[in-house]
């Protein structure tokens, strides 16, 4: 049923194995694994490492440990979380489409709010750094896109902004080649630099908030475009 593992980072591929199965429902909901002595001797490890593979599994949503009782797969539709969604990400695959681009719509309805806020709230400092960054020519153009928009982040006054933010970088990061590689998607992220940078100086929240929301809706369809042209899975990870 499971395979003994590699003795390197031993409990992350107790953490794989296990969550694979449970995602592709060879372990279904309800299904009861077993005991975690008995796990510990398939895999070939000792029980304090399955039982931390098995509480990172818990945290995810996808297991249920209960003591005295046994060890119960979760509905990872009704008990998954955002760290579900980020491990999945690192999981090269067909589904990873559907993924990504639930993932970049969410991001068109969540981001443009952060940039009307930036507007209103940024003080002169947060100003000066946006500026800075928006003229900075030694970073990548990806890593420039990343800063600016954890400045914005910043200087909405909201710190959800900034985790959620954090949490949308975290992935994106791994996906930028698929967007910047293409000299027209570089060429439309330089004028959005400008724009944006225009519309948080004259503090007009509508117009930045416009212009966030034009850029996350060109960025999503030209990356679905992308994948669609027949992207190897592999490269998304």
């Amino acid at each position: 049923m499971l395979k003994p593992v590699n003795r390197h980072k031993l409990h992350e591929e107790i953490t794989h194995q296990i969550e694979t199965k449970i995602l592709n429902g060879e372990f279904p909901p309800g299904h009861r694994l077993p005991a975690e002595r008995d796990l510990a001797e398939e895999f070939t490890v000792n029980r304090s490492t399955v039982r931390e593979g098995l509480k990172k599994l818990e945290a995810l949503g996808l297991l249920s440990i209960l003591h005295g009782d046994g060890i119960y797969v979760r509905d990872y539709r009704e008990a998954g979380n955002l760290e579900l969604l980020k491990s999945l990400f690192l999981t090269p695959g067909p589904r990873l489409f559907a993924l990504l681009d639930g993932l970049l719509e969410i991001r068109t309805t969540i981001v443009p709010p952060m940039a009307g806020h930036a507007a209103r709230n940024r003080n002169e400092e947060e100003l000066g750094e946006l500026e800075n960054a928006v003229n900075n020519d030694t970073l990548s153009l990806q890593e420039k896109d990343l800063l600016i928009h954890r400045i914005i982040a910043r200087s909405s006054g909201n710190m959800a902004f900034i985790f959620i933010l954090n949490y949308f970088n975290d992935i994106f990061r791994r996906f930028g080649h698929l967007y910047f590689e293409d000299n027209e998607n570089r060429e439309l992220t330089i004028r959005f630099h400008r724009d944006i940078l225009t519309a948080i100086r004259e503090k007009n929240s509508l117009l930045a908030e416009k212009i966030m929301k034009e850029v996350l809706i060109t960025t999503w369809k030209n990356i679905m475009k992308h994948v669609q042209r027949g992207t190897d899975y592999e490269t998304l990870s």
